[in-house]
Formats: C-alpha cells, sequence, structure tokens
C-alpha cells in the first residue's frame, strides 16, 4: 500500500504540468494585436501616451493590461432636418466615414473611454450641426440645384469642427436631399397657381387678338366700302354697276330685263353692248 505521503506526492506530481501550463498562460508577456486593432495600455491603471501596434507585443503581468480599438473605418447615417437661408425646410440624409488614427487610440481611451461614446457624443452631433451650418448659407433652390457644392461646403465645414478631436473623416455624402414635406406641398400649390395664371394669360391674349383680328377685318371691310362707293362717284360708274347686275341676273338663272332705262347717252350705250333693240 502506498503511504499518505506518497500518495499527495503522486497527486503533486500529477498536476505539476497543468499549474505550470496555467501560470504560464497568465504570466506570458507576449500578446499579438491583430492587423485593424490598436490598444491602448495601460499601466497600474494609468493610460500611456504609446499606443500598442498590431504584432507581438510584450506586457508586464500584472502590471500593465491593454484596451483595444477598432482603427479601421467606419460609417454611419443620419436623417437631418435643417434649414435654408430663406426659412425653408430641408430634409436631407446623411452618410459620414470615419476612422480614429491609431496614434489617438491613446488619447480616445483617455477623454472618451471608448470610440462608441466618442461617436455618439462627438462626431454624429458635429455632423449635424455643420451640416445644418452650411444649409442656412443658401436658398432652398441653391441648396438643391448645386448639391456638389453643398456638400463640399459641409465637408470643409465638419472637418474644421472635428479638427480638435481625435478622428479623420474619410468621406460623406449626402444620400438624399429634398424639401420637406410641407414645402413641398407649397412648392406644388405654387407651380399649379402659375400655370393657371400662365393659361389665363394665354387665353386673355388669344381673346385679345381674336378682337384685333375682328377690329381689323371691320377696318377692311370699311375700306373696301369706301373705295367702292368712291368708284362709284367716277364717269361711267353707273354703267358698270348696271351692267354687273345684269351678269349676276344671268348667272342665278333669273330673266334679264330687255329695257334698262338708265338716262341720258349713256342708257342707248348699254343697250347696245348687251344687245338690246
Amino acid at each position: 500500500m502506498f503511504s499518505k505521503s506518497g500518495s499527495r506526492g503522486l497527486t503533486v506530481r500529477r498536476f505539476a504540468p497543468i499549474g505550470v501550463a496555467m501560470a504560464a498562460v497568465i504570466l506570458n508577456p507576449l500578446r499579438v494585436i491583430p492587423e485593424g486593432t490598436t490598444c491602448a495600455r495601460l499601466r497600474l491603471g494609468q493610460v500611456q501616451n504609446q499606443p500598442v501596434l498590431p504584432g507581438l507585443n510584450l506586457l508586464i503581468p500584472f502590471i500593465d493590461g491593454f484596451d483595444c480599438m477598432d482603427v479601421t473605418v467606419k460609417s454611419f447615417q443620419r436623417q437631418v432636418a435643417a434649414s435654408t437661408s430663406n426659412i425653408q425646410d430641408l430634409n436631407a440624409k446623411l452618410a459620414v466615414q470615419w476612422r480614429v488614427p491609431p496614434s489617438q487610440v491613446p488619447r480616445v481611451r483617455r477623454e472618451f473611454g471608448s470610440l462608441e461614446a466618442m461617436a455618439t457624443g462627438i462626431i454624429d452631433p458635429k455632423a449635424e450641426e455643420s451640416f445644418k451650418t452650411v444649409s442656412s448659407t443658401r436658398s432652398l433652390d441653391s441648396a438643391i440645384g448645386n448639391r456638389a457644392k453643398l456638400k463640399a461646403d459641409w465637408e470643409s465645414t465638419i472637418k474644421a469642427n472635428l479638427r480638435p478631436y481625435p478622428v479623420e473623416v474619410v468621406g460623406l455624402d449626402v444620400v438624399n436631399l429634398a424639401p420637406s414635406e410641407k414645402v413641398s406641398e407649397a412648392i406644388e400649390t405654387k407651380q399649379v397657381a402659375e400655370q393657371e395664371a400662365l393659361a389665363a394669360t394665354y387665353k386673355a391674349t388669344a381673346k385679345k387678338n381674336e378682337a384685333l383680328g375682328v377690329i381689323e377685318e371691320a377696318r377692311g371691310q370699311a375700306e373696301a366700302h369706301r373705295l367702292k362707293a368712291a368708284s362709284l362717284r367716277v364717269p361711267g360708274a353707273r354703267e358698270v354697276t348696271e351692267l354687273e347686275k345684269i351678269r349676276l341676273w344671268a348667272q342665278n338663272g333669273s330673266k334679264v330685263p330687255t329695257t334698262l332705262i338708265v338716262g341720258g347717252e349713256g342708257g342707248f350705250w348699254l343697250s347696245r353692248m348687251l344687245g338690246i333693240r
């Protein structure tokens, strides 16, 4: 039989490798930081200024700790209601891409605690504030009609507003830009009114032109009558008129009179022209 002391020795020898392995894991001074990640070194709870970059890094067990952050590009979209210089409501959907430079990870950990806290407390509000500032400097037509200029001004404004903070704006875009529903209805109402007014103008112009045409036609008829009346006063006009009457009688199938009294020598001359004996 084994003695108690022998049994204890056997147990110690059996678990010794496990203990060594656990101690090696706990006391392992090496850490591998993956790509896209940067850590802040906490030494006795204090954030150190130098970031811990990807790769194999050394830390002192029980003294050092790593607080790692994702330094790849992140993005968010936000719906914003802004106002233009002519006090018109403008709705926009903004998209912002940003990242934290690896060198700024210790500062983010020290001042904000985490990326999420900095995003919700700084980046998101500054993006909205910057866009509202830019939209307030232009009219509704200018904002919608020249979106590229609006985007460029917003980009320069947001970068200036975020310059004091440990963040980098990689890209941004105005995904959707339109007047508010109320403004859209007002614009539509205005357009309808303008179209109706234009149609009324066209109608009034047509009536005016029609009236002018009637006037001109009356003037033409009056001038024609005047010329006819003047022509009747010239010598021989009466005989021509009587001849025209007879021609019309003949064309319409009426019986042509055989006796035409016009007086004077003209009557004799007209009778000879008509073949009247």
